[in-house]
């Protein structure tokens, strides 16, 4: 008898798990297809910023690196691959590289990501009005530090759009692990406009 009783709660069990996990697959609508798409992430807690130079913990970058790329990926071999920029040169004595942005390089509002949009976002991470946490990733960058540290000038900082869509950087000196380095999000570009809206929304 017991047995017969467990075999049924067990079986009860089943069905209120398979209709269970049926009811967090299932598409809002009724099963309506749509261009739009859910980011679900279990971070355990709130991210701090998705103002990518501000952002540098694990939350933040976590839920960023879902949503965003950077210039380049870090694949399986923890190698740096072509993400938005599909192709670079680097200048002989290793300290300048000059990226070529994806043509079909959109943000989600259809505008075209510009070498601009990475320029902007760079010497945003180096503000030192920003106080950015992350700020000490951009020394590398030739006039980085000195602007960080309220010596130097905005137009020191040794990165600038070629056009559109190239983007030139100079470093204080040759580092093989440059490209490494701006796959991490507080590199991912900034929407000035957008920047700029929202900031005048806090200022209001």
């Amino acid at each position: 008898m017991k047995s017969a009783v467990k075999k049924f709660w067990m079986m009860g069990l089943a069905l209120v798990l398979v209709f269970a996990f049926a009811g967090c697959s299932a598409k809002s609508g009724g099963g309506d297809s749509s261009s739009s798409k859910v980011l679900k992430l279990n971070n355990g807690s709130e991210p701090t910023t998705f103002n990518p130079p501000s952002a540098f913990d694990a939350v933040s970058n976590n839920a960023l690196n879902n949503l965003m790329e950077g210039l380049t990926r870090l694949g399986k071999d923890n190698e740096p691959h072509p993400a938005m920029a599909e192709s670079w040169t680097v200048s002989k004595d290793g300290k300048t590289y000059t990226f070529h942005i994806r043509k079909n390089a959109k943000w989600t509002n259809g505008d075209t990501v510009k070498a601009d949009d990475f320029v902007y976002a760079w010497k945003e991470l180096l503000n030192p009005k920003t106080a950015s946490p992350a700020a000490f990733l951009g020394y590398l960058i030739q006039g980085g530090e000195k602007y960080n540290e309220g010596k130097g000038s905005v137009d020191d900082v040794k990165v600038k759009a070629l056009g559109d869509k190239t983007l030139q950087v100079t470093l204080v000196g040759a580092q093989s692990y440059f490209l490494n380095m701006i796959s991490n999000p507080a590199f991912f570009p900034v929407n000035e406009k957008v920047a700029e809206k929202k900031s005048e929304m806090v200022r209001e």
